[in-house]
């Protein structure tokens, strides 16, 4: 795994063709089960995902990204995010459960809570009200003002 680079070449039916040049990064996938899992990455670039349960996850080295899927999984653990490499998708929470929202970081759906020295997401169903919001995932060791909307894939 790593960076790859992926040339395409299109061509209309004329003499001109146009080539573009794209790097893409491969990422090693690391897949939990039903129950609460330890998952551990590897000094690449990881697509680490739970699934059900608490999970406990490292990424290790790289650029990984941590894939949640849905909010009533179980509260996760990642042991060791950085603000400055890795990634929380919440693209299928948004698509799935909160109607496809543009900007839910800043709209109050997506937020991250000061929980001592470490950083709690929460997803809010409905940011006019007072309810509860349903905590997704517990970042361990990461200040929350180091936590912003960069820090997602929408």
């Amino acid at each position: 795994a790593g960076n790859r680079t992926l040339t395409v070449v299109a061509n209309d039916g004329t003499v001109d063709s146009t080539s573009v040049t794209s790097t893409i990064t491969v990422l090693n996938t690391i897949l939990g089960t039903s129950v609460s899992d330890d998952l551990t990455g590897t000094t690449n670039n990881d697509l680490i995902t739970g699934n059900r349960g608490q999970d406990t996850l490292s990424g290790g080295l790289g650029s990984d990204i941590f894939f949640f899927n849905e909010t009533s999984d179980g509260i996760d653990i990642v042991m060791d995010f950085d603000p400055n490499e890795d990634k929380l998708d919440f693209r299928a929470i948004v698509a799935n459960e909160l109607g496809g929202v543009s900007n839910p970081f800043a709209g109050g759906y997506v937020e991250a809570v000061s929980f001592g020295s470490s950083t709690m997401i929460q997803v809010d169903f409905d940011p006019s009200d007072s309810l509860f919001n349903k905590n997704v995932v517990f970042l361990q060791s990461v200040a929350v003002s180091s936590i912003d909307e960069s820090d997602f894939l929408f």
